[in-house]
């Protein structure tokens, strides 16, 4: 791992190279990246969209509990409708 770190601190390397090592590092990897070159370079900038697209990439797929809870809500609300309905009903 830190010979990709001293590749990747050598000014010299072209960034070409850089974005191939950034993309194919892991998250972790990305994070130390990042923290090692922390600043306004073109490194940094590459690091921070790499990072930033692959939490979008995680953030697109919905939770799972999130279709499950949308249909108790709807069930909730149409009981609550029907409990509505029956508690205005004039009483005979």
């Amino acid at each position: 791992m830190q010979e990709k770190y001293d590749k990747f601190d050598d000014y010299r390397t072209p960034l070409g190279e850089c974005r191939e090592l950034i993309v194919n590092s892991t998250d972790e990897e990305l994070d130390e990246i990042i923290l090692r070159v922390a600043g306004t370079t073109d490194r940094y900038n590459i690091a921070f969209a790499e990072r930033q697209r692959r939490q979008y990439e995680k953030l697109k797929k919905p939770h799972w509990t999130v279709t499950p809870t949308f249909w108790v809500a709807v069930i909730s609300a149409l009981a609550a409708i029907v409990a509505a309905y029956f508690a205005w009903l004039p009483k005979k």
